[in-house]
């Protein structure tokens, strides 16, 4: 079961494809922990009024929770056509269609941005070593400023991400999942 941690929206349960790798939900531990994160860090982003991008979306509980939370404004990116209509369906099941958007495509062939999102969530499919790509796709499409933070969830062990033009502020390990917070140099 995922559902909304905090906000809002608080204890929210959300829909999620069973039975399938097609979506790999983040626990609501691990979101929890990240968003904790968010409110206390010393890179001075404050997710009151955010844009956020949530991409390789999902279920949306990254963008979702957001929101609940006191973002403005979430961009939802997501690829295969049964995990987007999951994320309609929690998108209306939250009442937050007013200030979102979904895009039905690929994070790594992003369509180019109206503007940057001040917090993109990427949690690509494990193991596929996606991440660095997204990152320069969405950045050359326009997603990414100097201002923006990248949180990008991993398998542990997966290899190092390198992306010129980018660094690692910090990370934190959950168990398998390794969680890396980067931002533009």
């Amino acid at each position: 079961m995922i559902r909304i941690n905090a906000g809002v929206r608080r204890g929210l349960q959300l829909q999620t494809l069973a039975g399938t790798d097609i979506i790999r939900p983040t626990t609501d531990k691990i979101r929890q922990a990240i968003f904790n994160i968010l409110l206390h860090n010393d890179w001075g982003m404050d997710l009151q009024n955010a844009t956020i991008l949530d991409a390789f979306a999902g279920t949306g509980a990254w963008g979702l929770e957001a929101i609940s939370r006191g973002a403005s404004r979430a961009v939802f990116m997501e690829h295969n056509a049964e995990a987007a209509t999951i994320l309609r369906n929690n998108i209306a099941r939250c009442k937050f269609e007013g200030v979102t958007t979904v895009i039905q495509g690929n994070s790594l062939q992003p369509p180019t941005a109206q503007h940057a999102a001040d917090i993109i969530f990427l949690d690509p499919p494990y193991g596929l070593n996606m991440a660095s790509q997204a990152v320069s796709a969405l950045d050359q499409a326009g997603w990414i400023n100097k201002e923006s933070l990248i949180i990008i969830e991993m398998k542990v062990k997966q290899p190092e991400l390198l992306v010129v033009g980018f660094q690692e502020a910090a990370n934190r390990t959950y168990g398998n999942t390794a969680i890396a917070f980067w931002h533009k140099t």
